[in-house]
């Protein structure tokens, strides 16, 4: 599963602030998710944002630069206050999981992982000073804020956790997002799991259980490819269990742990 976006600057998903997904230097938090990029040319390809047009309303972009594959993965922060680079390692075409993690205490560090478990960018660090004076902007998937940035690809199971997660824990969601979203609740929980399906459909649906679903802005979007990761949430009852608040009826395919169609029902 995951949604394609055609480039087009209006094609995104988004939802209003959310006060536990502000990618605030004072907190513990996590973000991650599956991409594909299918063109670098011309336009920065932005996966997830939380970027105003004015210069006090810009806390947070992590994104894929423009220009000649393989490019480079980049996040910012605080208006370009901090910026951490990895190492041109993102080649067209190609499924990656991308993590950005913060501490609580000013570290924010990227991982860039291959689909083979390669820590491509390993543990990128950066100091952050400061947070953004206007919290208020929204969240976004596939642009930044000001219809900038589109993405040119693929996007799939997309998360917000409010803990610090390390490499094993990385490689653990690589390997089977909806375990690692589901280890841990309350305080240090997830925020939001967005399996990106549907690109006709008005939300993309949240199956954290915490009911932040997406809206979809623009016609951009198709269904894109699957990227090879497991959805098996150790058994069905207890996927169940987890999701019933959130997730609708579906089949996943399952390409790791089996392969046959696995149906799960509300």
């Amino acid at each position: 599963m995951s949604v394609n976006f055609d480039g087009s600057l209006s094609s995104s998903f988004s939802h209003a602030d959310i006060t536990d997904a502000r990618c605030s230097r004072a907190v513990s938090w996590s973000v991650l998710c599956f991409f594909r990029v299918e063109n670098t040319a011309g336009d920065d390809r932005s996966l997830f944002t939380k970027w105003g047009s004015g210069v006090n309303k810009r806390q947070a972009r992590f994104k894929v630069d423009a220009g000649t594959a393989p490019q480079n993965i980049q996040i910012d922060f605080q208006n370009t206050a901090v910026t951490i680079n990895g190492g041109n390692n993102v080649e067209l075409n190609t499924w990656y999981l991308f993590c950005v993690t913060a501490d609580g205490a000013d570290t924010v560090t990227l991982n860039l992982v291959g689909m083979d478990g390669t820590f491509l960018d390993s543990n990128v660090t950066g100091t952050t000073t400061v947070d953004s004076t206007d919290m208020s902007e929204d969240l976004r998937i596939g642009t930044r804020n000001s219809g900038a940035d589109p993405m040119f690809g693929d996007i799939a199971y997309a998360a917000y956790l409010k803990r610090e997660i390390l490499q094993p824990e990385i490689l653990e969601y690589l390997r089977n997002p909806a375990k690692v979203v589901h280890k841990v609740g309350g305080s240090t929980g997830p925020v939001f799991f967005l399996p990106m399906v549907d690109p006709t459909a008005s939300t993309t649906p949240d199956w954290s259980g915490q009911g932040n679903p997406f809206t979809k802005n623009g016609s951009g979007h198709t269904d894109g490819d699957n990227p090879p990761v497991s959805m098996l949430y150790r058994d069905a009852e207890e996927w169940q269990g987890n999701f019933a608040a959130a997730a609708p009826s579906v089949f996943l395919r399952d390409p790791i742990m089996s392969p046959g169609i696995i149906p799960f029902a509300r």
